[in-house]
This record gives C-alpha cells, sequence and structure tokens, in this order.
C-alpha cells in the first residue's frame, strides 16, 4: 500500500516545485520591468572629443550639472580610488566618472568606443 502512495507524493511534490519555480521566474521578470521609464538615446554629438575633454579637471558638482544640461546620465563609479556601488545596467551615452578630491580626473561614456591612453615612446 505504501507503494501506490509513494508514486503520487512524489508526482505531488513534483507538480509543487514546478509550480513554484514558475511562479518565481514570472516574479522575476516581472519585478525587473519599471513600468513609465522611457530611456532616451543621448543627442548626437558631432565633436566628440571636445565633448568629453570638458569633463575632466571640472569639479564633481560642475560635471554633474553639465551633464544634466546636455540630458546625459552622469555618475561617480569611483571616488578618492574607491569603487562606488553601482549598478549593471547599460545606458548608452552615460558619463561613468573617476572623482579624486572632489575633481573629475578621467571618466568613460558608455557605449562610446574608448581610445586607449597615449603612451609616450620611448
Amino acid at each position: 500500500m505504501n507503494q501506490r502512495v509513494m508514486p503520487h507524493a512524489r508526482n505531488l511534490s513534483f507538480r509543487v516545485t514546478v509550480r513554484a519555480f514558475l511562479v518565481g521566474l514570472v516574479m522575476l521578470l516581472g519585478g525587473c520591468a519599471e513600468p513609465g521609464v522611457k530611456l532616451q538615446p543621448p543627442p548626437l554629438v558631432k565633436d566628440t572629443k571636445a565633448v568629453l575633454e570638458d569633463y575632466v579637471g571640472l569639479s564633481e558638482s560642475q560635471a554633474r550639472d553639465l551633464a544634466r544640461g546636455r540630458d546625459t546620465p552622469f555618475r561617480v563609479v569611483t571616488r578618492d580610488g574607491v569603487s562606488q556601488m553601482v549598478t549593471f545596467d547599460f545606458i548608452r551615452g552615460r558619463i561613468n566618472a573617476d572623482v579624486r578630491d572632489g575633481v573629475v580626473v578621467a571618466y568613460v561614456v558608455e557605449g562610446a568606443k574608448q581610445r586607449p591612453p597615449k603612451v609616450p615612446s620611448p
């Protein structure tokens, strides 16, 4: 008699596990969506080098205000050599700044082709 009950119990347990997994998956995927958030592509820039270089040397607040005026997302990813907590989402055109002593010393623009730093030839 126990042999008849066991297969039914295993089958029920499997069904419950599968349903729990599917419900969890739906909740996970549904929770990742952010309704009402509109992603806008960054404005097209003709002279990229001139625009990007003007962030270096600015204070953090000046750089943030400049980016805000250009409708460009801005965040600090490194402050005084310490990596900050950031999200892993990708926003094309966002400025990821390295700030030291309150001044932007370097940056990366998400989605832009990055040039390797120039190394002086010997």
